[in-house]
């Protein structure tokens, strides 16, 4: 099976393994898929390998890939975790390190393309 096909099915049986509340698996099979995906395939598989842990929020695992996708620079994703990191300093109390890393989120340059259009 060639690698497109071979990455097709991958996810697809991951998808599957998120359905049947089999995270672990599925987190395996989309870290198989990032190995020389081009930039389309990385956003939609850190996105799917990101809601895997929305029942682990405070997770190593999903801080070290939070730290990929920054490190990578994946919109919209990078921007919402700036975010977010920003409103656990403000809860934390650290104001002055919440403000920068908000206005940093703020100042950022994010294609046309993620914006939601009015309504």
């Amino acid at each position: 099976m060639d690698k497109k096909n071979r990455n097709t099915h991958l996810e697809l049986a991951a998808d599957i393994y998120i359905l049947e509340k089999k995270n672990k698996e599925a987190r395996a099979a989309y870290m198989g898929i990032l190995n020389g995906a081009d930039n389309k395939t990385l956003q939609r598989i850190y996105g799917k390998l990101m809601d895997s842990y929305k029942s682990e929020p405070r997770s190593a695992e999903l801080e070290k890939i939070q730290n990929q996708v920054l490190a990578k620079g994946l919109e919209p994703y990078t921007t919402q975790i700036m975010i977010d990191r920003a409103k656990a300093l403000l809860d934390s109390g650290k104001t002055t390190a919440a403000f920068d890393l908000a206005m940093k989120a703020n100042g950022r340059d994010v294609a046309r393309k993620y914006v939601r259009k009015p309504v």
